[in-house]
């Protein structure tokens, strides 16, 4: 089903430098989560890949990572050179965006950039492509930044909503009324009831040059920082000044730093299913269960799993014998260093332990 140019000139961002802190144990910094095969067949990021190829050609998908990760990200997955943005380090991402858009005005001057993301899992694939090609030709015609939203199915209190403000004469596209990250149960269970908001997927289309403009009115510093890495570019001493830009810039969310400050931000209402695997608690309900709602992950031959009297269990094995008995809703981990056991609410303050 590969549909080469099926979005003109458009480009795929995968973003594939997170750390996956909320994972922990199995997702660590030197195998986060987009990279480790607990988490999907094949890995997230080559899911993600693969997405991409079928609406863009390979030469038309860049790939952001991590200087760390980049040698994981070639072994799995063919990517040409040129299309590899690497990061000295994670900066969350705020700094992994400004960046993009300045290698994608000099690689494809004034592109239409598709962001994507290497840790979500989509169901409604043909609505998917459909989407984000509807996206990318409004956002080349109107000339600005529009994200697209899904419809909430759950009250979530780890993911990002929008509101829904005024329709355009556009279907399913709207103005954005305003963000609210990460709400409490009964807030989200409002929104959910209210038929007002979707959920913020942070995927996000735009033209570079409408991007540019938007970092420069509302995050001049980090404008100004990049006009000094395009004029070395080329040069050799590109890498060491971005690792000085790293070293002191402001890890804070696009979402923070620039969107919410946006006024003519739009949003598009989609129809695919979506879901960030983001803590063991969203893993969770990627998975498919058992009579009892449990997941129990498959075992190294050495390993047995006993279950009896439990219900909505996770239960990720690595040696020897686990048992669990009349309990509820854990988050049961083990890999060969470590033992980790949550209730399935907390389990995505998990990256607040020391490690």
């Amino acid at each position: 089903m590969h549909t080469k140019n099926a979005i003109g000139q458009a480009v795929a961002v995968i973003f594939a430098g997170g750390d996956g802190q909320r994972l922990w144990p199995v997702s660590t910094p030197q195998l986060p989560k987009q990279v480790n095969p607990i988490f999907s067949a094949q890995t997230l990021f080559v899911d993600a890949y693969e997405r991409a190829l079928l609406a863009f050609p390979r030469e038309r998908i860049v790939v952001v990572t991590t200087q760390q990760l980049e040698p994981l990200l070639r072994h799995l997955v063919k990517i040409p050179d040129k299309n590899l943005i690497i990061q000295p380090h994670n900066a969350d991402t705020t700094a992994a965006i400004a960046l993009t858009a300045l290698h994608l005005e000099i690689m494809f001057p004034d592109c239409v950039a598709v962001m994507l993301f290497s840790d979500h899992k989509i169901s409604g694939l043909k609505n998917f492509l459909t989407t984000i090609k509807r996206v990318a030709q409004i956002a080349k015609k109107k000339k600005c930044i529009i994200c697209i939203g899904t419809q909430p199915t759950k009250p979530e209190t780890q993911y990002g909503y929008i509101r829904i403000g005024k329709a355009t004469k556009i279907k399913n596209l709207c103005a954005v009324d305003s963000f609210t990250e990460k709400p409490d149960k009964k807030t989200a269970e409002l929104f959910l009831a209210s038929n007002q908001y979707v959920w913020n997927t942070g995927v996000y289309v735009w033209r570079t040059s409408v991007l540019l403009n938007e970092i420069k009115i509302h995050a001049p510093e980090i404008y100004q920082e990049l006009i000094k890495l395009r004029i070395v570019a080329a040069d050799t001493e590109y890498f060491q000044q971005l690792k000085e830009w790293f070293s002191r810039v402001e890890k804070i969310s696009f979402e923070k730093k620039i969107t919410e400050k946006i006024h003519k931000l739009l949003v598009y209402k989609a129809d695919y299913t979506w879901q960030d695997i983001g803590n063991w608690e969203s893993f969770y309900h990627s998975c498919n269960k058992d009579e009892q709602n449990n997941v129990i992950l498959p075992t190294l031959p050495d390993t047995v799993v006993d279950v009896v009297n439990s219900n909505g269990c996770l239960v990720i094995p690595y040696q020897h014998r686990i048992a669990l008995l009349g309990v509820q809703n854990l988050i049961v981990v083990q890999t060969d260093t470590t033992v980790f056991i949550s209730d399935r609410t907390v389990a995505h303050a998990v990256k607040d332990l020391k490690k």
